[in-house]
């Protein structure tokens, strides 16, 4: 009898248990034939029957036993979310790799399922049943459930939900559910050797004695441990019927049984909470679960309460006062994994869940180690290339995290029209060319014809990607000359792609540029976000109406007031990055038409990179004749680990400004991205901004300044006054050392003519930055 896709009325007997465990092997092959988004698809079917108006939202409400509909329909809903489950992914190598072998950091990886996955299921765990079983459909396990008996009705009700939502069976036949005694577990998973591949144990650690019998593998999960805090200074300010209201449903989640709920609230000396508790209520009647209440004196004494508990707490439920937070968290913090505030915590559904649970545990991620272009590249290079021959660690070269770390200092001391230490000893010929320098002093790379080829063709990929098509007009308008790349490899690519190229370039005068545009009246514009502002501020005076459908830009952050700006004048519909690329490593990414922002597809194929501490560190394995091996690059970039709607095998990552675009002030790290949201969302748009950090003379009280240089027109007072609240509040560092009147008198506004900040001569870029203090940034 195959009882897969059931959950039993009455409990199992041991022949069944066992005869749905053989089974099981029948449920595995279709299982496998269902994508990651075909089973997020899936998910999403599932949450709308059990939202408010669902099938399942008012069938829930009818359990004869287990938790009331009131406490569990939202809750179960929340786990059902495509979004969480996404989130959720990232703890892969990368998603695609459950469906098929991809590229991942120069390697080819691929997840394989564990196969037959049993669940021990304790008293009090109904979202638990959801959690597990959408873990392991997601990741192409077929879960077993055995379950305590107050779980059954619940446990009976989701897989009927779940074949409402699978109707085919292909995921929904690849569950099953019986009501097991705890008792019998241990003998019952004996007598299962060779049918189960992993056990999931919510046993404290204690387990089965057949998993180690039978080598399946065994996945410890221990019951979370929730514990509240409430001070004396949130006591006086908080909103106390919300409060009592929050304790209120924690008492129902403890009579329920279903999940979860606080264990232990500790209460700074002077507070008399559940004094005050037992008078709101009217009576104890009302409260018979209540967490128990414990006082604390100070920060240190709560710190080490928490300490003595057998293990950290899986979740503090904070009442606190805004001042007193950040002690608070430095000293709790190490006994505390997660920390979530009263008034946030009814909608917090994972700190419910038992303890672990990553996804990775439930599969086997194999790597090809000889996928070696990374090897192959550092035994050439150790061998054939002066610096790295000298740099080349003990022992095996061909691991790359032994490597030390290539700065731009280092490229800066050895100039290749002086020295030959980074290039290869068989190089004879190529083109140089310098970087920027808009940061730094600039820097010189070799390029032979090949290399020049391959990077032309990965940008063309690019823009092909984002829409260009043979027989648009393209104009480019990026700088050329003074030995900078971007011109002409730009110029390659699009005559890669088949477009009526306009190489204008953005050096050339004003007049001269907007005459061509109002002539060819191009598709598609190439060029600096800046400059690109500045031409269309002279179309707009002259007239002239224009319609560029597409922008690629590279150089500069692209913010929000200039999109709208082009958007408006120019009736732009998309802005795309041209290639995020640096000239001393050669193209590292690409977007295709799903990335947003700062979103990236790694050029797997010739780029390595690693994320050490959020920076962007490349290897490029395009770059033979001046190898560059581990170079940080200062960019700060984070994976983004959901699969790409475009279906390339790619890995994608996201920009997140520089590593230097932080400001040290006034004993703050101050970044130029938070003083950015807070001008937008103040009002004071401006498509051009420069930070300037400055000393005053003869102010003794605030010596440091920060000068905001906008390129728009004066605000009023009131909107000046909104940014100062804004970016107070934005900046954490700002919002914990000084109050809003004291920042008030550090920062001020300047307001300039359009196309008045001061540029780099060679490039054309705004320095986004400019510390005038004498030492520089601390």
């Amino acid at each position: 009898m195959n009882h897969f896709g059931e959950c039993l009325a009455q409990p199992a007997t041991d022949d069944q248990l066992i005869t749905a465990l053989v089974a099981a092997r029948e449920a595995l092959a279709p299982l496998a034939s269902a994508s990651v988004d075909d089973t997020l698809r899936m998910f999403e079917v599932l949450q709308s029957l059990w939202l408010p108006g669902g099938e399942f939202f008012a069938r829930a409400a009818e359990l004869p036993s287990g938790p009331p509909a009131g406490s569990l329909q939202s809750p179960v809903a929340r786990l059902m979310s495509r979004m969480r489950w996404e989130q959720r992914l990232s703890e892969l190598t990368t998603p695609a790799c459950l469906d098929r072998a991809v590229r991942w950091r120069g390697r080819m990886a691929r997840a394989f399922p564990l196969g037959l996955v049993v669940h021990s299921l304790p008293a009090g765990g109904a979202l638990d049943v959801v959690d597990s079983a959408l873990a392991c459909l997601l990741t192409h396990n077929a879960p077993v459930l055995w379950l305590p008996d107050e779980c059954r009705h619940f446990a009976a009700l989701f897989l009927a939900s779940l074949q409402r939502a699978d109707p085919h069976g292909v995921l929904s036949a690849a569950v099953a559910a019986f009501v097991v005694d705890e008792k019998r577990r241990a003998g019952l998973f004996t007598r299962a050797q060779g049918l189960v591949d992993a056990f999931v144990d919510w046993n404290d650690g204690g387990g089965p004695v057949g998993v180690q019998a039978t080598g399946a593998r065994r996945i410890a999960r221990m019951p979370p441990v929730l514990v509240g805090v409430v001070s004396r200074a949130y006591w006086n300010d908080c909103d106390r019927p919300r409060l009592f209201d929050i304790l209120r449903t924690e008492s129902r989640w403890r009579e329920d049984g279903s999940a979860a709920a606080l264990d232990t609230v500790y209460v700074e000396a002077g507070v008399d909470l559940a004094a005050v508790l037992d008078t709101e209520a009217g009576s104890h009647s009302a409260l018979t679960r209540m967490p128990s209440f414990k006082a604390y004196v100070g920060v240190d004494d709560l710190a080490g309460r928490l300490a003595a508990l057998p293990r950290p707490a899986t979740c503090c439920v904070g009442g606190l006062g805004s001042a007193e937070r950040g002690a608070y968290l430095e000293r709790i913090g190490r006994h505390v994994r997660r920390f979530v505030s009263f008034n946030a915590f009814p909608d917090e559904i994972e700190a419910r869940l038992s303890d672990g649970g990553s996804l990775l545990e439930l599969v086997h991620v194999m790597e090809d180690d000889e996928d070696g272009g990374v090897a192959d590249l550092l035994r050439d290079v150790s061998e054939r290339v002066p610096y790295y021959r000298d740099a080349r660690p003990e022992g095996e070269v061909s691991r790359l995290d032994r490597w030390p770390f290539l700065t731009a200092a280092d490229l800066a001391r050895e100039p290749v029209y002086c020295s030959r230490r980074f290039l290869h000893e068989q190089v004879a010929a190529g083109a140089i060319f310098s970087s920027g320098g808009t940061s730094t002093a600039p820097k010189y790379a070799l390029y032979t014809p090949d290399e020049i080829a391959r990077s032309t063709e990965m940008l063309a990929q690019a823009f092909r990607a984002n829409g260009l098509r043979s027989g648009d007009t393209a104009i480019n308008l990026f700088v050329a000359g003074h030995l900078w790349s971007a011109f002409l490899a730009v110029d390659e690519a699009l005559r890669r792609c088949g477009v009526y190229v306009l190489p204008m370039g953005g050096s050339c005068p004003v007049d001269e540029i907007v005459s061509c545009i109002a002539r060819f009246r191009p598709q598609v514009a190439f060029g600096l976000p800046s400059l690109l502002v500045g031409y269309a501020r002279h179309c707009e005076s002259a007239g002239i109406d224009l319609v560029v459908e597409r922008i690629f830009y590279a150089g500069e952050h692209f913010n929000a007031a200039a999109r709208e700006y082009l958007s408006r004048i120019w009736k732009t519909r998309s802005f795309h990055s041209a290639g995020y690329a640096a000239v001393d490593v050669g193209p590292i990414g690409w977007q295709c038409a799903h990335c947003h922002g700062g979103e990236h597809h790694l050029f797997s194929r010739d780029v390595h990179l690693e994320v050490i501490d959020e920076e962007a560190v490349v290897t490029s394995l395009l770059r033979r004749a001046m190898p560059v091996v581990r170079y940080r690059t200062g960019d700060r970039v984070e994976w983004v680990t959901v699969a790409c709607p475009c279906g390339s095998p790619d890995p994608r990552f996201r920009l997140l400004g520089r590593v230097d675009n932080v400001i040290n002030i006034w004993g703050c790290r101050v970044a130029y991205e938070d003083v950015e949201r807070a001008l937008l969302e103040a009002g004071l748009e401006a498509p051009a901004l420069q930070l300037v950090v400055r000393e005053r003379v003869g102010s003794a009280a605030h010596p440091e300044q920060l000068l905001v240089r906008l390129e728009r027109v004066s605000p009023a007072p009131g909107v000046v006054e909104a940014f100062i609240r804004k970016l107070h509040r934005y900046s954490g560092d700002l919002a914990v050392a000084l109050d809003v009147n004291s920042l008030r008198q550090r920062v001020a506004i300047e307001c300039l003519p359009p196309g008045t900040l001061p540029r780099i001569e060679r490039t054309g870029k705004i320095r986004l930055i400019v510390d005038e203090r004498a030492c520089g940034q601390a």
